[in-house]
């Protein structure tokens, strides 16, 4: 992901401040509803977490 290298300075600066490094986790980016970029609301191929379960199950 875009914020791999941030989640791995994360652990870093732990480890300078005394602390135990936490686990990342990384996950690939979700498709789009269009079925060729990311997800993304400005390609507006997406499904907002506000919607209600029938528009999401229509996407």
């Amino acid at each position: 992901t875009d914020q791999k290298f941030n989640l791995l300075m994360g652990r870093h600066l732990q480890l300078e401040y005394g602390q135990e490094p936490q686990c990342i986790l990384t996950m690939p980016l979700l498709e789009g509803l269009d079925g060729v970029d990311k997800m993304s609301k400005s390609k507006n191929n997406y499904i907002g977490i506000t919607e209600d379960a029938n528009t999401m199950f229509a996407k």
